[in-house]
């Protein structure tokens, strides 16, 4: 079985300095970016990777 993911995919190092920016860890900045929160500091997170960061919003193909 076959699934489709979205995620927002940055350039290296740019996961570092928005984990500093928000003033929090590397961890919440990844689980963000893959959706796996969807609290309102992820949703500000996710929109400022792209718009300040360099993010790009694509999905993953994940195999089961």
């Amino acid at each position: 079985m076959q699934k489709r993911v979205k995620i927002i995919q940055l350039p290296v190092g740019n996961v570092q300095k928005m984990a500093k920016a928000f003033n929090c860890t590397q961890a919440m900045i990844y689980k963000a970016l893959s959706y796996g929160s969807n609290s309102d500091l992820a949703e500000n997170i996710r929109k400022q990777a792209i718009d300040s960061y360099g993010g790009i919003a694509t999905t993953k193909l994940i195999l089961r």
